[in-house]
């Protein structure tokens, strides 16, 4: 039997080919981290929006900036939902502790963005203004954490520790949601 060059080196690259999981793990990682690199470009663009109002902006300004803060929120809310759907495919994976590490990291850099931007818009426009936002973008953020809790030990405590964290200050309707959605057994701000 007579094998060409070019099959014996397509038989050797497939031998050393990735390993398929070693390639989920990493998109999964890579996910997680397109993710926060998309979130930053979004809170960048809604802290510079609220930066631009002030006490001198008309009716008109403060509209135009709310239809583009509602924007940059629904592609939050997308991207998020974008990073659920990848999640899925890493469903079952065992990841090492430095891609688990990462993804932490991760998720919790996007909560500090998130707390920043939308703390912005509270104090600018209003806390319910502000909390109706993020309460839009909230939902998404649990489920892509339910989905990384599968494969990253610890995630959700660690993550909703942080979120406790950062919005522990957050009372009423929208401190009650958040206890809801993550699951704290203590109100907000009690």
């Amino acid at each position: 039997m007579y094998l060409s060059t070019t099959a014996v080196l397509a038989i050797a690259a497939s031998m050393v080919a990735a390993n398929p999981i070693d390639v989920r793990a990493a998109n999964v990682v890579d996910n997680v981290s397109g993710l926060y690199d998309q979130i930053r470009g979004h809170t960048a663009v809604i802290n510079s929006t609220v930066a631009g109002i002030n006490s001198k902006s008309t009716s008109s300004q403060k509209a135009t900036a709310k239809a583009l803060i509602s924007t940059q929120t629904n592609n939050i809310i997308a991207a998020i939902e974008a990073a659920k759907s990848g999640a899925a495919g890493g469903q079952g994976l065992q990841l090492s502790a430095g891609n688990q590490q990462q993804i932490i990291n991760d998720m919790s850099q996007i909560v500090f963005e998130l707390q920043g931007a939308y703390g912005g818009i509270n104090k600018q426009f209003g806390d319910s203004y502000g909390n109706g936002l993020l309460l839009n973008v909230f939902g998404p953020l649990n489920g892509l954490l339910q989905d990384l809790g599968g494969i990253v030990v610890g995630l959700v405590s660690i993550v909703g520790g942080v979120v406790a964290g950062v919005f522990g200050a957050v009372g009423g309707v929208l401190g009650l949601l958040l206890q809801i959605l993550f699951g704290f057994s203590t109100p907000f701000g009690h």
